[in-house]
């Protein structure tokens, strides 16, 4: 048996786990040997403070979306990425999503959100694992906190983000699949 672990971040019902559901549920149709898995790191560490961070985010951009847009635009969607502007819980979160892998041993990770890369591509980057990743994006740009180089394949909303990720970061054309943001077949009925 072979298992697909799918990784989106946080339990709202986002276009994050929308897109994860969405590749599940083709991934169980097309193979019989196939596990498939969803798991939210912050759920996985402690479900409590995944709740309690869920509430406030939900908050914060009902009642004060300007402030999130800024604090959005500055810390994950700037010029110059500053790679480690969350050093404080950087390494916290490294090592859990190591011991995640290590009891999950799943033969594909499928990213649906960019924390989850970011941290899976830095673990590639030490060569704490060999497993394939693919980022499966949920929006037509890209912010720069998902991982990019050291991810196998980028399944892509659009050819203009194609065009950005292999002139911005020289990924091979050969691991970027524009393949449009995943939609249930119940929705395109």
């Amino acid at each position: 048996m072979k298992k697909i672990l799918f990784l989106p971040f946080l339990q709202m019902r986002s276009g994050h786990h929308q897109v994860a559901e969405v590749l599940m549920d083709l991934a169980e149709k097309q193979t019989n040997d196939t596990i498939v898995k969803k798991i939210d790191l912050l759920s996985y560490i402690n479900q409590p403070l995944e709740k309690m961070i869920t509430s406030g985010y939900l908050k914060w951009i009902r009642y004060a979306p300007e402030t999130y847009d800024l604090v959005y635009k500055k810390f994950f969607y700037t010029a110059t990425p500053n790679e480690h502007s969350f050093k404080w819980y950087y390494y916290f979160f490294l090592k859990k999503m190591e011991q995640l892998l290590m009891e999950e041993n799943p033969d594909l990770i499928v990213c649906t959100h960019g924390f989850p890369s970011y941290l899976l591509s830095q673990l590639k980057r030490k060569r704490k694992f060999q497993v394939p990743v693919i980022n499966v994006y949920t929006d037509f740009f890209i912010n720069n906190f998902w991982g990019k180089k050291e991810i196998d394949y980028h399944f892509l909303p659009s050819k203009d983000v194609k065009t950005e990720l292999h002139k911005k970061y020289h990924i091979s054309e050969q691991r970027l699949i524009v393949t449009g943001i995943p939609v249930h077949e119940e929705m395109t009925k």
